[in-house]
């Protein structure tokens, strides 16, 4: 019997105090960067920031969206509004 594995891409979202306000970044998509005036509205800013990135990045390099990737990328929004 063969055990079925789930495959999961992980990004780091990294939060660092910057003066007044906070930079949100992710390592992994260079360029990928936002601020907020706190926490929490600079970790908002960074997952429209990501999602922007991807969706760009793919009209850019024309590269299809098929029925996985826009699977993965609505379970990505869903498991963001969670947060």
């Amino acid at each position: 019997m063969q055990t079925a594995y789930k495959s999961y891409t992980m990004l780091t979202f990294k939060l660092e105090k910057d003066g007044d306000q906070y930079h949100a970044f992710c390592p992994e998509l260079k360029g990928c960067h936002t601020f907020g005036n706190n926490p929490e509205e600079a970790l908002k800013n960074l997952k429209n920031a990501v999602s922007l990135y991807i969706e760009t990045g793919m009209l850019v390099e024309q590269i299809p969206v098929d029925q996985k990737t826009q699977k993965l990328m609505d379970n990505v929004v869903a498991e963001w509004n969670k947060v």
